[in-house]
């Protein structure tokens, strides 16, 4: 099987739909935002971790000329995610790397959408989260009324 070769804007484009940071002033804070839908499993992974790298030290720099934080919200969207999208092998060597890394930058991660599936993925996941981490992960969960509430509480990964 050969291997496609993309152009390499193209590739940046790609990448910069999946992962990107915008201003909020509601929080004070830049965030990070991941379109989980738009990830292509088994695409570019070494490149894919050098694009995010220089994003998040890009937008920790902004975070602290804008806001003077050394923090920043990380927003995860599982919107129309399926299984066969989840490569929970790089998703581990993401997060290693990342805790590794960027300790102490993640104000909090705010994960949306959650598919039912979410469960078993997170379970798999957990034990390469650092405790101080999982602190600050807060899932969405639709009330009875329909509004959206966040807990941080993995117990709610029950529910599903």
């Amino acid at each position: 099987m050969e291997t496609q070769i993309y152009p390499l804007n193209d590739i940046v484009q790609y990448y910069s739909s999946v992962v990107y940071n915008k201003e909020s002033k509601q929080h004070q804070s830049i965030i990070l935002i991941i379109e989980a839908t738009k990830f292509k499993k088994g695409k570019h992974y070494d490149d894919f971790f050098t694009y995010a790298k220089t994003l998040v030290r890009e937008s920790l720099v902004e975070s602290k000329n804008k806001f003077n934080k050394d923090t920043i919200i990380t927003h995860l969207d599982l919107t129309g995610i399926t299984m066969k999208q989840v490569d929970t092998q790089f998703l581990k060597k993401f997060i290693v790397m990342f805790q590794t890394e960027f300790e102490d930058t993640l104000e909090k991660l705010i994960i949306t959408n959650i598919p039912i599936f979410f469960k078993i993925a997170y379970k798999v996941l957990r034990p390469f989260i650092d405790k101080d981490t999982k602190k600050k992960i807060f899932f969405e969960k639709k009330s009875k009324n329909g509004k959206r509430e966040f807990t941080n509480n993995d117990d709610l990964l029950e529910e599903y």
